[in-house]
């Protein structure tokens, strides 16, 4: 499940940023952004301005983003977004060997906070979002999944996200509904007597 999860999520950004970096008139409005901020326009900055976006469903859109940081826009130094990352698979592969194997929804959601983890780690190691002309955005997460147009409640999700965040966000809850609710926690069986 990890792989097949991990590769929605890397499939997803990869078509999503290609098309709409098609659009036509992006080199245009790219010289316009120059000719307004000069030298001190970086890719990051471009992207963010050019606010490319295609409606996808009714309040939904796909918006290019990249993301310095992690969940919610927070800003780590990459150094302690990078431990936190080998941290998280770590001890995901910790639980995968030690948990029973009857522990199956939990197995689910290790799996899908791994393909998660893996997911964005692989957009800051290794994915470039180029703009005609422009250096390519590096070591960023890239995202495209904006609700912000939905409202629930009179509040709006401002964040744009990616699949790699989805499965991180459910794979957390499922993990905390089973370890709340399940009669077999996420311990070595030996500790169990088993």
């Amino acid at each position: 499940m990890t792989v097949a999860a991990l590769a929605a999520d890397l499939a997803s950004k990869h078509a999503v940023f290609e098309a709409l970096l098609r659009e036509p008139t992006i080199p245009e409005r790219i010289d316009r952004l120059r000719k307004m901020y000069g030298a001190d326009l970086t890719s990051h900055d471009a992207l963010r301005q050019l606010q490319i976006q295609q409606q996808v469903a009714p309040g939904i859109d796909f918006t290019l983003s990249t993301n310095r940081g992690i969940v919610f826009g927070w800003y780590l130094p990459p150094w302690s977004v990078l431990i936190a990352t080998v941290l998280t698979i770590g001890l995901v592969g910790y639980f995968f060997a030690t948990s029973d194997a009857r522990a199956r929804t939990a197995h689910v959601a290790l799996a899908m906070i791994l393909a998660g983890a893996l997911g964005n780690l692989y957009d800051r190691m290794f994915s470039a979002v180029a703009l005609p002309g422009m250096e390519p955005i590096t070591k960023e997460v890239r995202d495209f999944i904006d609700c912000s147009r939905i409202e629930v409640g009179g509040v709006n999700y401002p964040w744009i996200f990616n699949v790699a965040d989805i499965w991180l966000v459910v794979g957390v809850a499922l993990l905390v509904l089973y370890w709340w609710f399940g009669k077999h926690p996420i311990t070595p069986a030996k500790q169990r007597g088993h």
